[in-house]
């Protein structure tokens, strides 16, 4: 959405997109309906009840300290409507784990739709927040991605 507005406006547009463990956005009616981020999203519910939806968490303290950030931006992920409209022009790489309950690798495949250049999906283990274990992986393919782009 971030660059949608930035091309409406006639603004100056990113040359390459990431983005980690979040579903293409035409997907995102499916991805409201998981058990997991439904009942992320409900203030009463515990910690225990959530991480309890989950049945591969690789690391338990981290996902206990983005809970509060997680449950703050729930209302906006629930309440956003996809619209379709021209994909981006510019490269698209995603990271997807391979044992992600609540984004699967299939669900990262599609980001493909939203670009008119290059699609490039890498996988790694780990579950839905498996950014923090694998950030070495993930910064040297941004940089390459960077450094690519720096050469032409």
């Amino acid at each position: 959405e971030l660059y949608r507005s930035l091309r409406a406006a006639g603004k100056k547009l990113p040359v390459h997109f990431f983005s980690s463990a979040t579903m293409a956005p035409q997907l995102t009616g499916t991805w409201k309906n998981r058990d997991a981020l439904r009942e992320t999203g409900k203030a009463s519910n515990s910690e225990q009840k959530i991480l309890g939806l989950l049945s591969y968490i690789d690391d338990l303290e981290f996902v206990k300290q983005i809970m509060p950030g997680m449950r703050r931006d729930m209302p906006l992920l629930m309440s956003y409507e996809y619209q379709h409209a021209e994909p981006l022009s510019c490269p698209i790489s995603v990271f997807s784990a391979i044992e992600d309950e609540v984004t699967l690798v299939e669900e990262m495949t599609a980001w493909q739709e939203q670009t008119t250049q290059e699609f490039q999906q890498f996988l790694v283990h780990g579950d839905h927040w498996f950014v923090s274990r694998n950030k070495e992986f993930i910064g040297e393919k941004i940089a390459l991605a960077v450094a690519q782009w720096l050469s032409k």
